[in-house]
C-alpha cells in the first residue's frame, strides 16, 4: 500500500511509501513498515541469541561432564570383569549422555563397594 502526503504532513520513513496505515485519515496513527520489522529484528535477534548462549553454555557444560567422567573411568574404575572397558565404551560412544548414565547409575555404586 502507498501512502500519500497526509494533510497532517506526515510521511513514512521508505521511499516506496509503505506503511501500515489504519484509514489514514489526520489524527491517525501511521506506523512505517521499517519501525515494525526493525522492532520485530531487534527482538527475534534477541531470542536468538539468549537461544545461542544457552546452547553453548549447556554444550560446554555437556563437553565437561563427558570429560570428566572419561577421567573418573580411565582413573578409578576396576578392572575386574572388563568394567573399566565397557564403561569406557559407553562413555565414548554415548557421549554426554553415556557420561550423565555413568555418574547417575555407576559412580554412585563403585563408591559404595570400593570406597573411590
Amino acid at each position: 500500500m502507498r501512502l500519500k502526503h497526509l494533510e497532517t504532513g506526515l510521511y513514512s520513513a521508505s521511499e516506496s511509501g509503505q506503511a501500515f496505515d489504519f484509514g489514514a485519515q489526520p489524527g491517525n496513527v501511521v506506523v512505517p513498515v521499517e519501525a515494525v520489522t526493525a522492532l520485530f529484528g531487534l527482538a527475534l535477534g534477541g531470542f536468538w541469541f539468549a537461544t545461542m548462549v544457552l546452547f553453548s553454555l549447556l554444550s560446554l557444560a555437556g563437553t565437561a561432564l563427558w570429560i570428566w567422567m572419561l577421567v573418573e573411568v580411565l582413573t578409578r574404575e576396576t578392572d575386574a570383569d572388563n568394567n573399566r572397558l565397557v564403561w569406557l565404551l559407553v562413555v565414548l560412544l554415548a557421549s554426554w549422555v553415556g557420561a550423565l548414565v555413568y555418574l547417575l547409575a555407576r559412580r554412585p555404586a563403585r563408591i559404595r563397594n570400593l570406597g573411590k
